[in-house]
């Protein structure tokens, strides 16, 4: 059963520069969270970057669903990804 309430969890980078607790619709994206993490801390939006469930230790897809992804006050970290061509 899906719930209707927003997940909260808290998102760092992965410098520990910055660190906030945010509030994750269960239906939303993964990569809508990263979207507004690039938004809101003006960070290179060139840049690639992955978030990793470190509760839980494992990576997340920009595909996965909130709800099914992230427990409430599941530290979430976000990381540059090295793109080499």
């Amino acid at each position: 059963m899906k719930t209707t309430t927003k997940i909260t969890a808290i998102l760092r980078t992965a410098d520990r520069t910055r660190k906030v607790e945010v509030d994750i619709e269960p239906e939303k994206h993964i990569g809508s969270l990263v979207d507004a993490a690039i938004r809101n801390w003006r960070l290179p939006a060139e840049a690639h970057y992955s978030i990793v469930n470190v509760t839980r230790n494992r990576t997340l897809a920009f595909s996965e669903i909130a709800d099914e992804s992230i427990a409430p006050f599941d530290l979430l970290e976000l990381q540059p990804v090295l793109v080499a061509g």
